[in-house]
């Protein structure tokens, strides 16, 4: 993988992982894009994708090297792949490409492009990894419940510790 090279200049005053600048002057909220996972780790992120995700699973979260530079972790067969975002003030950076708004930037990964990486896998981004998860109810429901009468009490129910012999 190719990584772009960080533009001269200042960085916006504004916050980037609260916001990034639209073209035409709106702003656009990163915590609003569904797949963003704010400051969860390179581990955490690793771990959800192999046991939740599927090949082409994707997620952007911050980079821990500094503040404007982001990571999309990638799911690719039995590993994940880890690139950088960078957020220049004004606009950011992925590979070779530049956009100058988050939509944009959307857009470009609802065409489910291919990244290839520096050890020559091909990936395609196909499942943005949602922040938010529906966990499933995995909870049986109680049918029968009967007590049969053993001559124990609530005492019985709390375990004792094994004495040690000297």
């Amino acid at each position: 993988m190719g990584r772009a090279e960080s533009l001269e200049g200042k960085m916006s005053a504004q916050d980037p992982s609260d916001l990034w600048s639209t073209s035409d002057g709106e702003a656009e909220l990163l915590q609003d894009l569904g797949w963003y996972h704010g400051n969860l780790t390179r581990h955490a992120a690793e771990a959800l994708l192999l046991s939740n995700g599927c090949d082409g699973s994707y997620l952007l979260r911050d980079s821990n090297e500094r503040t404007g530079l982001y990571s999309l972790s990638v799911r690719a067969k039995d590993s994940v792949k880890h690139f950088h975002v960078e957020y220049t003030g004004y606009s950011f950076k992925f590979g070779f490409n530049e956009f100058s708004s988050l939509k944009d930037f959307v857009k470009h990964f609802a065409n489910q492009p291919l990244i290839g990486s520096e050890t020559g896998t091909l990936i395609v981004l196909k499942h943005p990894y949602p922040r938010k998860v529906e966990e499933p109810c995995i909870y049986e429901s109680v049918r029968v419940h009967t007590a049969m009468q053993t001559g124990r009490t609530e005492s019985d129910l709390v375990p004792t510790a094994p004495s040690v012999s000297g």
